[in-house]
Formats: C-alpha cells, sequence, structure tokens
C-alpha cells in the first residue's frame, strides 16, 4: 500500500498534474500531500481509481484509525 506522497514520487508525478487530473486546485493537493488536510471518502475513492488502487481508501485514516473528512 502507497501512501499519495509515496505514488506521487514512485511515478515522478507533480502537484500541479495531479490537479489537474483530478479536477482540483494545486493547494488542495499539496494539503493531502504534506498531511494538513485528506480528502472525503468520495475524493478517496476517486484517488483509488485514478492511481489503479495503488492509493487505497485505507491509505486515509490515521495511524489511531480515525478517519479525516476534509475535501
Amino acid at each position: 500500500m502507497n501512501t499519495f506522497e509515496q505514488y506521487m514520487q514512485s511515478n515522478r508525478l507533480t502537484l500541479a498534474a495531479i490537479a489537474d487530473q483530478l479536477g482540483v486546485g494545486v493547494a488542495t493537493v499539496h494539503q493531502w500531500k504534506t498531511g494538513v488536510a485528506r480528502p472525503g471518502w468520495e475524493r478517496a475513492a476517486q484517488i483509488e481509481a485514478w492511481s489503479g488502487g495503488e492509493v487505497p481508501l485505507a491509505s486515509w485514516v490515521r495511524p489511531d484509525g480515525v478517519p479525516i473528512y476534509n475535501d
């Protein structure tokens, strides 16, 4: 299981490229990458599909098991 940041790095994806592909702002992608914010479940499902399952929904749950809902 990859984190969003690991997926970005291993695929050499820029913030701008991801923002364009997912239909969100660059600032939003940066917040996801740095852990300041996490996507809501619908957006996390979109990211899972977009990444071919390499960034699964489970990767967005905090280590203590609590999901963060902000999009």
